[in-house]
């Protein structure tokens, strides 16, 4: 939702930045096998807080797991539809397609 702060040590670099959706159309941040380092980025922390329960190496359910940082809050505001264009995208992942996973916001 507002992202990822993917270098938090409790992710032991298992957070990427994948995709951010804030209005001026979709970035995906891992574009041609090159990952910006300044997309999907967490300004808010509440998304580094929901993905260090799901992953977090010391508290999360899922300790081990690859976590993709989405963003499609800008501060305070979002849109539906920056919601369904990430929606959209993650789905049309062929690895999500393959392998179980589960959206938080």
């Amino acid at each position: 939702d507002t992202g990822i702060r993917s270098s938090h040590v409790e992710f032991e670099g298992r957070a990427v930045p994948a995709l951010e959706v804030l209005g001026h159309g979709r970035k995906v941040c891992n574009a041609a096998g090159i990952v910006a380092q300044n997309c999907a980025v967490d300004n808010d922390g509440h998304g580094t807080f929901c993905a260090a329960v799901i992953g977090g190496r010391n508290l999360g359910v899922a300790p081990r797991t690859q976590l993709h940082a989405v963003k499609v809050v800008d501060g305070k505001f979002s849109k539906a539809s920056w919601l369904l264009e990430a929606f959209d995208f993650i789905l049309s992942q062929r690895n999500f397609k393959k392998t179980p996973g589960v959206i938080s916001l």
